[in-house]
């Protein structure tokens, strides 16, 4: 991945949809069915991966570096079984998980089961929990499974989390589940960039503001008074309230779509991710926030939740 100065790699889709609060649209009536961001170069259309680790067999993932395309654009990301997110993991309560990672990295990496009760050596934090996983190795997680829900799993190593090594988990209840529906779509949201996580991180340690495009400047000075509905000397005294706090008014993250774009299973807004249902239907949505660092105001429009 390259050092794009951000500035320039900004979309109009991207504004767009940050204008809008970070809002995850879901089509209610489309054409279109989930899919994840798949490798050579190509999107995958069809529905995600389901793996069962509570089957006697156990399931197995491949923790491996691809080039796949993101927004039309190939990207070095880290996948799991091919893809970004990762396959949909299920479990049953009750019952003792088997997953086999393989690590075919040129570095160590690492799953940890975000909210799951497991014994401290199969949590996946490495230097906590254990010693991560070599490259060229695999790692066996078995526990038992203790409790249902909606979760998710990701890499506890560097910002691999941040490239791709992510996904969703569910488990089913041991009795019959509570909810009632007659559809269910999985919904992974997360962030994307193209600049280098590593990169990203670096200039905000250089520099904390470095990607604050909110800094008030002489030139805006007008459009603020404006904008707020205030006068000048209301606008100036603001700014040296916050210049005698030594800060900037800033977006409420750190990094924005200056530099990211934002995925449904593993599409940007431009593609569109969508799921069917009929009218009167009852659609189960099980959401999970995968990001690095945006903060998601998820709703459907017209439809109660």
């Amino acid at each position: 991945m390259s050092d794009i100065d951000p500035r320039v790699w900004e979309s109009w889709s991207r504004r767009r949809f940050i204008g809008t609060g970070g809002r995850a649209v879901l089509a209610a009536y489309a054409l279109s069915v989930p899919g994840v961001a798949r490798a050579s170069g190509e999107l995958a259309r069809g529905t995600s991966s389901e793996l069962d680790a509570t089957s006697p067999e156990g399931i197995d993932l491949f923790i491996e570096r691809k080039t796949i395309d993101i927004g039309c654009r190939p990207s070095s990301a880290i996948t799991i079984n091919g893809g970004i997110p990762g396959p949909l993991i299920r479990m049953r309560e009750g019952r003792e998980a088997l997953i086999r990672v393989h690590n075919r990295l040129d570095e160590s990496t690492s799953i940890h089961w975000h909210g799951l009760l497991v014994p401290f050596t199969m949590d996946g934090v490495p230097g906590v929990s254990f010693e991560g996983i070599d490259p060229g190795t695999t790692f066996e997680y078995r526990y038992p499974v203790r409790q249902n829900g909606t979760y998710w799993y990701h890499s506890h190593s560097g910002l691999q989390e941040q490239l791709g090594h992510y996904g969703q988990l569910i488990i089913d209840p041991a009795d019959k589940d509570p909810v009632e529906y007659d559809i269910e779509y999985s919904i992974v949201l997360s962030d994307w960039t193209h600049m280098d996580p590593y990169v990203v991180m670096h200039k905000l340690k250089t520099m904390e503001g470095y990607f604050n495009f909110q800094r008030p400047t002489l030139a805006n000075l007008n459009t603020q008074a404006e904008a707020t509905g205030q006068s000048f000397t209301e606008v100036l005294k603001t700014r040296f309230n916050w210049q005698r706090m030594r800060m900037d008014p800033t977006d409420i993250a750190d990094v924005t779509g200056s530099i990211y774009t934002f995925l449904m299973n593993g599409r940007t807004p431009d593609e569109n991710w969508a799921a069917v249902a009929q009218p009167g239907q009852r659609v189960r949505l099980r959401i999970v926030n995968a990001s690095a660092l945006t903060y998601y105001d998820f709703r459907v429009n017209g439809l109660p939740m």
